[in-house]
């Protein structure tokens, strides 16, 4: 079984570059009031095939359910966490931010998908 990909642009009637991308329908539903009070609108197929992502402008946030590996990750103690709960660190030419017990993202300057 396939999951549909689903997108959602950040302030739509603007043409803002900034969207998020869900591949999971319970994820997208646990988002759906969250998404629509920071202002992103839910893309149709037809509309998508018109949007050029511009590698250096576009930004997408592609969120999805932790895996057992990551959710260990996100759940670890490090040694920094006496200052609090998130971290940020660099891994390769990617920059890695935690909170802890919540999530963790990954992110590149040369990349415009990042990952939730």
């Amino acid at each position: 079984m396939t999951n549909e990909v689903n997108y959602y642009q950040f302030q739509k009637d603007l043409n803002y570059p900034v969207f998020l991308r869900f591949e999971n329908k319970d994820l997208e539903f646990e988002f759906k009031n969250l998404m629509t009070v920071l202002g992103f609108t839910k893309l149709e197929t037809e509309q998508l095939k018109d949007i050029h992502f511009d590698q250096s402008k576009t930004k997408v946030l592609r969120i999805q359910k932790a895996n057992a590996r990551v959710a260990k990750q996100i759940d670890q103690t490090f040694a920094t966490d006496k200052y609090g709960p998130e971290n940020i660190n660099q891994l390769g030419t990617y920059d890695v931010y935690r909170y802890k017990n919540y999530g963790m993202m990954i992110l590149s300057e040369t990349n415009y998908i990042r990952e939730l």
